[in-house]
């Protein structure tokens, strides 16, 4: 007999079907036709490959009776092992039948469409948590996850009944880890991470308030846990007492100028929620080089008294409170330059989770890169009295050691008929200026030269010189006595040089006279002079006088005597014996008139603020260019 049959699987089966979950037992349906002529009978079997540790069951069912054309099923049974992982495929199975009359077999084709389904089980396990969460401090809890799924996973950690003032971050191996945390299978050996979420709780939060905070891990993707009810921790505390000075601020000046202040100060705060009513704190002052002379102060908040410098105080703060060390300093004027000013706080208070109280140091450091300096000497006046009419001499000398150009004014203050002329300038109310460079590296001196003129007033006063500088930063300034003598006549007030000018004078224009005379014949009658012939002489001598513009003026004899004089008389009064009188024509008037007056005047006239007394007196040193 030839036999003819074939099998193969009952194509009415789903796709869907062939997922299977780890351990499950699944069957698969194959069907024998027979397409001989006459009726057979079949024995059957399968034949599987790969798929380890997979079951398949062969059949069970006795041997198959089929008529020509007709057919019939069988039945197999294939059992996915436990460990097995999603994704995993099935083992390859082939149906084989044979006929028991023919002996001749036929195989089906292969079936291999078996897969392994995942399964998501994500563990959540307490490790270690605190009974106390200490505010304004990291608090640590310590979980572990583990995927007890087949495959891979990620999963995400949230706290979602932390109060929103509070803080919490997580950390994985070290690391602080935002975002899922990936889990592999099993076999991977990545299944199971150590997990720390720390917490912050808020420094508002008071002392004994029991929290409960609830930690829950979720899937990342879309699935679905097979066990959520091992996806929650839950854990209780309490909030503990716990005081904690800490630094949040500091500033300082980096540099500062000699004779000037400087300050530095620090704010700390008490980032716990108890009273801490034993905060040391200090501060100590150093300069390198050694800068003997600072005078310095150490207060604590906006108006708080004056501290010890270099010896511990005790302050209190409540919890959350914050407050400012002070330090201000009056810097001497002879500092260095370069001088390191180290002002140093020291803070201890708080205790720590080994109750040991918390150090807290800072170092402010301030250079000294600046000065302003200036020293002046005067000359000293004698005691004895000084000669009437005579200027008293007097220089002022003025040094600079300042890191900038200064300006200075020199300024005087004598008694009311007295006058200050320096270097030919007669010292007003603006005074005069002197002018330096930076001399901190080289001293800049400035010699000045003055005079003291009395044209009238006290004989005995005190003159006081001020050295200053232009916005009154620098000051210096000298007071000194002065002696004049009396005048000698005190109807005529000359002194010796105004008599030594006047003589001069006199004895040139007695020998101008003696001149003329001999080239003039006497006229016995009269001398007729011109209204417009009038001898005017002038003896240009005397200290100078006070005028706000110009240089320093003369002073005109009060009652200047005519040496030739003549008689405005009516014709009938009677005129005395008989004299000689001498005609003296007006050119050589005015000869006489120019020797003793001074140098002739500039084509432009007198220089502006001049007067005619000064241009007699100085005027020939103003053309030679002296004033």
């Amino acid at each position: 007999m030839i036999s003819n049959a074939s099998v193969e699987a009952t194509n009415t089966q789903s796709s869907d079907e062939w997922v299977v979950i780890a351990g499950e037992t699944k069957t698969i349906s194959f069907t024998i036709t027979n397409h001989a002529t006459r009726q057979d009978i079949f024995e059957m079997s399968v034949q599987s490959s790969g798929g380890m540790l997979w079951v398949v069951e062969q059949p069970t069912r006795p041997n198959a009776v089929i008529n020509s054309g007709a057919s019939t099923a069988f039945t197999i049974q294939v059992i996915a092992p436990n460990n097995a992982q999603a994704g995993d495929s099935g083992p390859s199975i082939t149906p084989i039948i044979t006929s028991t009359r023919s002996g001749m077999t036929f195989m089906g084709l292969e079936f291999n469409e078996l897969e392994v389904e995942a399964i998501d089980d994500i563990v959540l396990r307490l490790i270690d948590s605190p009974t106390k969460l200490t505010p304004g401090v990291a608090n640590k809890i310590t979980i572990e996850i583990e995927n007890d799924g087949n495959g891979p996973t990620q999963a995400v950690i949230d706290l979602p009944n932390l109060p929103e003032t509070w803080q919490w971050w997580v950390r994985v191996a070290d690391q602080n880890h935002t975002g899922p945390i990936d889990l592999s299978a099993s076999y991977d050996l990545q299944d199971i991470k150590v997990v720390e979420i720390w917490i912050l709780i808020s420094m508002t939060e008071s002392a004994g308030i029991l929290h409960s905070i609830e930690i829950t891990a979720s899937l990342f993707a879309d699935g679905i846990d097979i066990n959520p009810l091992d996806n929650i921790i839950e854990i209780n505390a309490i909030t503990a007492s716990h005081r904690q000075p800490q630094i949040t601020n500091y500033s300082s000046q980096g540099s500062a100028m000699a004779g000037s202040t400087a300050s530095a100060n620090l704010t700390i705060q008490n980032i716990g929620n108890a009273v801490d009513n034993q905060i040391s704190v200090r501060a100590i002052i150093s300069s390198s080089p050694p800068a003997p002379g600072i005078i310095s102060f150490f207060s604590v908040g906006a108006n708080g008294g004056a501290l010890p410098v270099g010896e511990w105080s005790v302050i209190t703060l409540k919890g959350g409170e914050e407050t400012t060390l002070n330090v201000d300093m009056i810097l001497p004027e002879g500092v260095s330059l370069n001088t390191r000013i180290i002002v140093r706080f020291e803070v201890i208070g708080g205790l720590d989770s080994e109750l040991f109280p918390y150090e807290l140091d800072y170092d402010a450091m301030i250079i000294v890169d600046s000065r302003r300096s200036m020293t002046a000497v005067s000359s000293p006046i004698s005691n004895e009295s000084n000669v009437y009419g005579v200027a008293v001499p007097l220089w002022i000398n003025v040094t600079s050691t300042s890191t900038m150009s200064e300006n200075y004014i020199i300024s005087s203050k004598v008694p009311e008929g007295w006058q200050v002329v320096c270097l030919g300038i007669l010292m007003n109310e603006s005074g005069y200026p002197v002018n330096t460079v930076a001399g901190h590296i080289d001293a800049q001196e400035k010699y000045v030269s003055c005079d003291i003129h009395r044209l009238s007033g006290v004989l005995e006063g005190q003159v006081e010189i001020i050295v200053s500088s232009q916005d009154g930063t620098l000051t210096w300034q000298d007071k000194q006595s002065i002696h004049f003598q009396e005048q000698i006549d005190g109807s005529f007030a000359l002194s010796t040089e105004l008599m030594v000018a006047g003589g001069l004078a006199i004895l040139v224009f007695i020998a101008l006279i003696a001149v003329l005379i001999k080239k003039r014949s006497v006229e016995v009658d009269e001398v007729e002079i011109e209204d417009e012939e009038k001898i005017v002489i002038q003896i240009s001598s005397g200290p100078p006088i006070s005028q706000a513009n110009g240089p320093p003026a003369t002073q005109q004899l009060a009652s200047p005597t005519p040496l030739i004089s003549h008689t405005d008389q009516p014709s009938n009064a009677p005129t005395g014996p008989p004299q000689n009188k001498v005609t003296v024509k007006q050119e050589e008037i005015q000869a006489v008139e120019q020797i003793s007056a001074g140098p002739p005047l500039p084509e432009s006239g007198l220089p502006v603020g001049w007067s005619m007394e000064q241009w007699n007196h100085y005027g020939q040193q103003y053309l030679d260019g002296n004033l």
